[in-house]
């Protein structure tokens, strides 16, 4: 049978395996799948069940999935392909009690939910969780009050950069603490993004486990992001975090415009040869003749405030007595990456780390 003709039962069996679990021993592991307690899977039975389960009573069938001691850890309630897998769900959530399972899968081969009965209502998941990735997320145990509790003020992440900053002679003294702060690239949040962070702590006071912040560009997203993701692991209510963000930018960069790291690790001219690749394998140069000239370009207008002015305002006259980048070093430029290469940085390109 083709995949485009796997019916549910079938569906559901790649999944399940694909994730770990198991009908029937393998190795030195044991089936870790089970449709009674106690009671293993035979080959036969199932499939007498059917390849989109028509031949069971109900149109569906429990499975159990258990952990690594053989106690029911998951209960999954697959389906026939024409039911939605939200009918009946709370027959699944009463036999995952009577079960002592926490979780909940309820699946028709095609859309997937998970359901930690413990917190909110079942969700959308593209995949079945594994063996380990439950046994991870049990272990989580969140703490709402703790994080309500957090004090947190504006050196929230500078707390984390420099612990004993306050204590430092550059930051008592008044008139050295801008250079301070500037030399040990020290973030403090901003009032609106302590308010964001208020807003989500009431949330949670109110019974909300998710949230949604929406900031216009320049606002701090990052910085705001980094102190939630601290506020959640700090009071044990994440163990884990996934951070996404755009394919342009990398993990060192975040890391980068939240602590300062970046520039600790690798020369500016290290940097603008590696934010230029990544501008050519998004634009490639028209013709290849042209790309020193596009390079240069590119590091003048990212190293240099002065060209960025007048490339902004269009003074190109100005060009003519610039010892950087000259008028001839302008129209050595294809037309159309004058235009590019100032929008790219713009969006794409952290100017503060390549500051004098």
């Amino acid at each position: 049978m083709s995949e485009k003709e796997a019916k549910a039962r079938i569906r559901i069996n790649k999944l399940l395996e694909a994730a770990g679990w198991r009908f029937f021993p393998k190795g030195n592991s044991p089936a870790n799948i089970q449709l009674e307690p106690k009671v293993e899977i035979k080959e036969t039975y199932l499939e007498s069940l059917g390849e989109n389960f028509e031949k069971t009573k109900r149109g569906f069938v429990d499975f159990l999935l258990l952990d690594k001691r053989g106690f029911p850890i998951i209960v999954l309630e697959a389906k026939s392909e024409d039911k939605n897998p939200l009918i009946g769900k709370e027959q699944a959530r009463k036999y995952a009690r009577s079960q002592n399972c926490r979780f909940v899968v309820l699946s028709n081969g095609n859309l997937h939910y998970f359901w930690d009965l413990e917190r909110g209502n079942p969700y959308i998941i593209t995949s079945f969780p594994t063996p380990d990735s439950v046994i991870t997320y049990q272990s989580v145990s969140p703490n709402p009050q703790r994080l309500m509790d957090e004090n947190i003020r504006e050196d929230y992440i500078a707390l984390t950069q420099r612990p004993s900053y306050q204590s430092d002679a550059g930051w008592k003294n008044e008139a050295e603490r801008p250079a301070y702060i500037e030399a040990n690239k020290l973030r403090f949040l901003r009032p609106y993004q302590l308010k964001a962070i208020y807003r989500l702590q009431n949330a949670v006071r109110e019974g909300h486990d998710r949230f949604l912040f929406e900031m216009a560009t320049g606002m701090g997203k990052t910085l705001t992001a980094a102190a939630v993701i601290k506020l959640f692991l700090r009071t044990g209510n994440a163990r884990r975090v996934l951070f996404l963000v755009d394919r342009r930018i990398t993990l060192r960069e975040i890391l980068e415009k939240v602590f300062g790291f970046i520039p600790r690790f690798k020369s500016k001219d290290e940097l603008l040869e590696e934010e230029f690749v990544k501008f050519v394998a998004d634009y490639v140069p028209e013709p290849p003749s042209a790309i020193p000239a596009i390079k240069h370009y590119f590091k003048v207008y990212i190293t240099s405030g002065r060209v960025r002015h007048i490339i902004d305002s269009r003074e190109f006259t100005d060009l003519a007595t610039n010892p950087a980048f000259s008028t001839g070093d302008l129209r050595a430029v294809p037309e159309k990456y004058r235009r590019l290469v100032p929008e790219y940085i713009k969006d794409y390109v952290p100017l503060n780390q390549f500051a004098v």
